[in-house]
């Protein structure tokens, strides 16, 4: 028991030194993912599961969970309860996606799969906005450099300046680092960036609250 509770901390050591490295996201998920992240213990997946998300929200990098959210929906119209709870968990987790995989690709009910993801997710989220009461996440400075720092200070302020007026809308002007910084700090209403590269507007749609807009100039 207790080797293989070592063997979990090591594994955690592991993911928090390799999410520290290059990556520029994870995505954590079972079965066809699992070559991503591997445990010995289907229990143990929650709690490393929120130590991925935790993490990746600390380095501001993008997170992913594709864990077969809603499997029984392959073949049948509604989820089951423990379905329903663990996208709820994930959502609560802060994670910036949530992904269907077999739901959608072979299942009988994509749409409705799709649905149950979307609704459940944005109750959750509108639950707990209201529990934080216009508090933003507070996580430790990343950046390496003055410049840096007083990015995050601006994004944090401007995140907490917005929950306090309760604003419909966050509009940022080209800036894909601000945009991402802004993100990390989750402020209650979404972010409006606009983006002259596709590439770029692609990747930041993947992050907690960005919505990027295309324009041309």
């Amino acid at each position: 028991m207790q080797g293989h509770s070592s063997s979990c901390k090591d594994r955690e050591h592991w993911l928090i030194e390799k999410l520290g490295g290059n990556y520029s996201s994870f995505k954590w998920g079972h079965g066809s993912q699992r070559r991503s992240v591997s445990t010995n213990s289907v229990k143990q997946d929650p709690l490393v599961q929120q130590k991925i998300v935790e993490v990746c929200s600390q380095l501001n990098k993008p997170v992913i969970v594709s864990s077969q959210l809603l499997e029984s929906m392959i073949v049948y119209p509604t989820p089951t309860r423990a379905e329903v709870d663990y996208v709820s968990e994930a959502v609560r987790q802060r994670a910036d996606a949530l992904m269907l995989s077999g739901e959608s690709a072979m299942g009988q009910f994509p749409d409705k799969a799709l649905t149950v993801l979307r609704s459940v997710s944005l109750r959750i989220e509108k639950l707990w906005r209201e529990e934080k009461e216009h508090e933003v996440m507070d996580f430790p400075d990343i950046a390496s450099s003055f410049s840096g720092s007083i990015s995050e200070e601006i994004c944090n302020s401007a995140a907490k300046m917005s929950n306090n007026l309760e604003v419909d809308t966050f509009f940022d002007t080209k800036d894909k680092h601000m945009a991402s910084i802004l993100s990390r700090s989750q402020p209650d209403c979404p972010i409006y960036p606009f983006m002259t590269d596709t590439s770029v507007r692609k990747r930041l749609n993947l992050q907690w609250g960005l919505i990027p807009w295309f324009c041309l100039v």
